[in-house]
């Protein structure tokens, strides 16, 4: 059985500290460290690599994933201290922030403030996420790094970095078959398949998603193909192509009131209905390629490309057309020294981005502008490119001291060529550095105080720019600065007795945030810079084993112990553990001649979730969740319109069938219900500027309760 710790390793992150260490760590019944089935070598290096993080990092393996629905990602990341992710209509179109960062961007736009990598190839271009794009059943493991710990993707976001890293051959079986299904029309398959062959490795996978949806006008489907093919050329060279093609379709039921949400949840709003609104994700596509020369026991090179393409239509307000495509590369050195016994890790690194033919198209459509149904109304050619070249060393002063430092340079131009219904080209270049330093000392072998400051630079996407409807009527600001900031970070990770944690504060001082507002009735939005902003807040995770007996009989064997873990590593016996975490969220302007001190709009200031379950070594386990936002907090920027509080109930039973030495087989179960209380409650918001105190149609409808069951069949 191969366990990945997430917390401090003496081995991994400080190998001299065991010894050093005044007094040895006594064993004891602790929270057991995460179990990764199959080849779990690529989550154990994701371990140990977070582990050298001095900041607040997340490792969320396919375990996890796999233990209810994955209706969309908001179902897996909304677990994590720091991130918000919620879905507006219970389908795939999602909000996510991190730290605040690009929470005030629409839904139904590609996603920004939040780098995204598959297989660390970065998906991010200067339009934003194609987040269609990603498959959460398809990943071996998901690192989230908060804020600036995601320094190495080239510290272009103030939110930080998801990686969703792909099964292979080596950790996935020959077939492999789930199935979901549940309330509101909702269901969603995958096959998929892996194994070495020689050489040779492969894995593919296929997946399709559908629902009627909890609201009106709430329809959604999806089919995603996901493959990847290694090659290890000898022990120190190897390459992986990797494919992806997605093609997606959902209906938008639009905002609704406080009070049309208390009447009745399930009801799209009159314009959505009216004008059918909706978008297409026709032919999503992302090819790639990532090759690791090894050239002794110290060092290392990487390069990457990809080429991915992420078109767009549908109708709502305007009819929009987008035409997207993008091509990215990166090389990476890795060298390892010992400086006088003391070790020292050096990173260098550029990463690329280049937009190839980017252009936004729109058309009249009926209830905007219905005298010109199905004429050009817009037609804008967008380009941009983000570069980025950094350098970062991890360096040991003592057995239980580490320094890490470094510096990143980046450059993106952004260009947007208004064809009609004017002649006009704006281009915007923006030149800046991202330096970080932090600290991180081993109090214990298993307990790590850390500390960094660092500053992040974020250039607005090119759709940011102004949409010109007519010569006199342009939306946004034709001066749109990058986003920077300043952030300080300091906090507590590791596991003592029956408890695991990690504490992190961070205070983050903003010049120039992106802020953007969905204008009413329409699909548009506009962009601005904020005059100083001010973002901090607590990230709190904390697994605590509350109670745990000896099983009684034979132990079993390793194959068995392994398949009878669960996500957190069961020992034989039973284990009843309680997993929380909790964010505060304090975001505000700092002196705003308008909006003063207000409190930034849309996001929850304290948000908790929680977990009570209990688990049998025969492989059942059952449990209760909860989660919460505890007061109310705005809906605009004039702080004068307020999204309730609200705390919604689930339950969850499963079973994962020990693996039987005699039989090539496993399968596993859950059943889960989700708001069991039908809590009627917003799950995310739209900002608007200011609602002077009055109901507004702001608010996007939570599901009510629902109830979901997998199966999942191995080969």
């Amino acid at each position: 059985m191969l366990v990945v710790s997430l917390l401090p390793s003496a081995a991994a992150a400080a190998p001299r500290a065991q010894s050093d260490a005044a007094t040895p760590v006594p064993e004891q019944a602790t929270v057991e460290d995460v179990v990764v089935r199959g080849a779990a070598d690529e989550a154990l290096k994701a371990a140990e690599k977070l582990e050298k993080i001095p900041g607040g990092a997340s490792l969320v393996t396919s375990e996890e994933i796999e233990r209810g629905r994955v209706s969309n990602p908001a179902d897996i990341l909304s677990r994590e201290p720091g991130v918000f992710a919620q879905s507006t209509s219970g389908g795939e179109a999602i909000r996510l922030s991190i730290r605040g960062s690009g929470i005030q961007r629409s839904p139904l736009n590609y996603l920004a403030g939040v780098s995204v990598l598959l297989d660390g190839i970065p998906i991010t271009t200067s339009t934003g996420v194609p987040w269609e794009l990603v498959e959460p059943l398809a990943a071996n493991h998901i690192t989230i790094l908060r804020g600036a710990n995601a320094f190495e993707f080239g510290a272009k976001s103030l939110g930080g970095a998801i990686d969703y890293v792909s099964h292979t051959g080596y950790d996935s079986q020959p077939f492999q078959a789930r199935a979901e299904a549940g309330s509101f029309g909702y269901w969603r398959g995958q096959v998929s398949s892996g194994e070495v062959i020689g050489p040779f490795d492969y894995y593919i996978s296929a997946s399709g998603f559908r629902q009627d949806g909890y609201r009106a006008h709430s329809e959604a489907s999806s089919v995603r193909f996901v493959a990847n093919l290694g090659y290890k050329v000898s022990d120190d060279i190897d390459t992986r192509f990797f494919f992806r093609f997605a093609h997606e379709y959902f209906q938008v039921p639009n905002t609704i009131s406080w009070a049309q949400l208390q009447a009745d949840p399930r009801q799209a709003a009159a314009a959505a209905l009216n004008n059918s609104w909706y978008k297409v994700l026709p032919y999503s596509e992302f090819i790639g390629n990532k090759t690791r020369l090894r050239f002794n026991d110290m060092s290392a090179l990487e390069f990457a490309f990809a080429f991915k393409r992420f078109p767009q239509s549908g109708a709502g307000g305007p009819f929009v057309r987008w035409d997207a495509s993008d091509i990215s590369a990166s090389l990476k050195y890795t060298r390892s020294d010992d400086l006088g016994g003391h070790t020292s890790n050096t990173t260098l690194s550029a990463l690329s981005s280049t937009a190839l033919d980017t252009n936004l198209r729109l058309e009249g459509w009926p209830g905007f502008f219905p005298a010109m149904k199905n004429a050009l109304i817009n037609y804008v050619n967008l380009a941009g490119s983000d570069v980025v070249v950094l350098g970062s060393n991890d360096f040991e002063l003592t057995s239980k001291l580490w320094l890490t430092t470094g510096i990143a340079l980046s450059y993106s131009p952004r260009t947007s060529e208004f064809i009609y219904p004017i002649s006009s080209k704006l281009t915007k270049d923006y030149l800046n550095y991202a330096p970080r330093a932090g600290l991180r000392y081993y109090l214990t072998p298993d307990v790590q105080l850390f500390g960094n400051v660092s500053r992040s630079v974020e250039p607005p996407t090119n759709w940011s720019f102004p949409k010109i409807l007519f010569p006199t009527a342009q939306l946004g600001n034709l001066n749109l600065k990058e986003q920077t900031a300043w952030t300080a970070e300091g906090g507590l990770k590791g596991k003592f007795g029956p408890a695991k944690w990690e504490f992190a504060y961070y205070h983050s001082w903003i010049d120039n945030e992106l802020l953007t507002v969905t204008l009413p009735g329409t699909a548009l939005t506009a962009t601005t810079n904020a005059t100083a902003t001010r973002h901090q807040g607590v990230e709190l995770s904390l697994d605590t084993l509350l109670w745990r007996s000896k099983a009684g009989g034979a132990e079993p064997d390793a194959d068995s112990r392994e398949a009878l873990t669960q996500s957190e590593g069961v020992e034989p016996g039973q284990q009843l553990v309680l997993r929380q975490t909790y964010t505060w969220n304090d975001f505000h302007y700092r002196n705003d001649p308008i909006y003063r001190d207000n409190r930034l709009p849309s996001i929850p200031v304290h948000f908790y979730k929680a977990e009570l379950e209990y688990r049998h070594r025969l492989g059942f386990y059952a449990g209760l969740n909860v989660e919460s936002n505890f007061i109310s907090y705005p809906v605009d920027y004039a702080n004068s319109l307020f999204s309730r509080p609200y705390a919604i109930l689930g339950a969850r039973i499963g079973y994962l069938q020990p693996k039987q030495v005699d039989s090539p087989f496993q399968w596993e179960a859950y059943l889960e219900g989700r708001n069991l209380a039908n809590v009627k409650y917003a799950a995310v918001v739209n900002p608007t500027f200011n609602a002077n105190g009055r109901d507004a149609a702001v608010f996007y409808p939570g599901d009510g309760v629902g109830i979901y069951g997998g199966v999942t069949l191995r080969y």
